[in-house]
């Protein structure tokens, strides 16, 4: 009915599970001493601010 919105729905979920894979990954590199605490928290730090410019032009290409 919303083909628009539909595609926005299933880009934000899909943009959620990349950050939960991206976390886990970082997460796993900390707990096997691959990366220090202070790297994981840059990484995550990071990856969760590219999540969030993600979703501001998602939302700017399909709901503005």
């Amino acid at each position: 009915m919303f083909p628009d919105k539909d595609r926005y729905s299933h880009l934000v979920e899909e943009a959620g599970r990349l950050l939960d894979e991206q976390l886990t990954r970082i997460r796993a590199d900390c707990d096997e001493s691959a990366i220090t605490i202070r790297e994981a928290a840059d990484e995550r730090i990071k990856v969760m601010t590219e999540h969030l410019e993600k979703l501001r032009e998602l939302r700017d290409q399909f709901l503005s």
